[in-house]
């Protein structure tokens, strides 16, 4: 009888030992997610390493300490942490957004980088950035009309991204909301400025309803 309530005391001693961990890699985390969107890069890489050594596999740091080092052109770093994060959770194309973009700028094996993105493509069809290095690639490897295929998205999407911007301009224009209205107007000249196919159909469709 005396082992047994040994025993329960033991069971409830681990069950708030683990409590009390769990949430001091909370209150960790936490600082480490802060830091990091205020760029602070170097604090919140200390803070993702402790939490690193506590807890590897805890929630997704092995994204966060990667970007920093990407973000610090330390590549092969930034490589190994994404990798794992692939690994842990095959279903999170996130890791493998910046996988690609580390191993484009380590100037990886072309036509295995253009393999994994044609795979994120499959999940995430309009990422312009991932298209956008899809084209170069493709260039790079003399594939012109494929190169071309992935430009043509990309200005098919900032076709309707432009459009999306007027049409919400002339909303808040409508409801008296001129700032508003004027912000994103502003944003749809900008992009038509640098894309002139767009910018010649918004002068089409403006002289079509004068």
């Amino acid at each position: 009888m005396k082992s047994c309530f040994s025993l329960f005391l033991l069971l409830i001693f681990l069950f708030f030992d683990c409590s009390r961990d769990d949430k001091n890699l909370s209150t960790k985390y936490e600082k480490a997610l802060s830091l990091f969107n205020q760029h602070k890069l170097e604090q919140s890489l200390k803070i993702f390493l402790e939490i690193e050594q506590e807890s590897s596999s805890y929630r997704n740091i092995d994204v966060y300490i990667g970007k920093i080092y990407y973000y610090q052109i330390e590549l092969n770093k930034a490589e190994s942490y994404f990798v794992n994060a692939i690994q842990k959770d095959k279903n999170d194309i996130n890791p493998f957004f910046w996988l690609i973009k580390t191993e484009y700028l380590q100037k990886k094996n072309p036509e295995k980088l253009l393999s994994k993105i044609n795979y994120y493509l499959t999940k995430d069809s309009n990422n312009q950035e991932i298209l956008y290095l899809r084209a170069n690639v493709c260039k790079s490897l003399n594939k012109f009309e494929d190169a071309i295929k992935s430009y043509e998205r990309i200005i098919s999407s900032s076709d309707k991204l432009v459009y999306s911007y007027l049409e919400l301009g002339k909303i808040y224009k409508d409801a008296g909301d001129f700032k508003k209205a004027d912000s994103y107007l502003k944003s749809a000249k900008v992009i038509a400025e640098i894309n002139p196919y767009i910018k010649q159909k918004i002068n089409f469709e403006k002289e079509s309803n004068e």
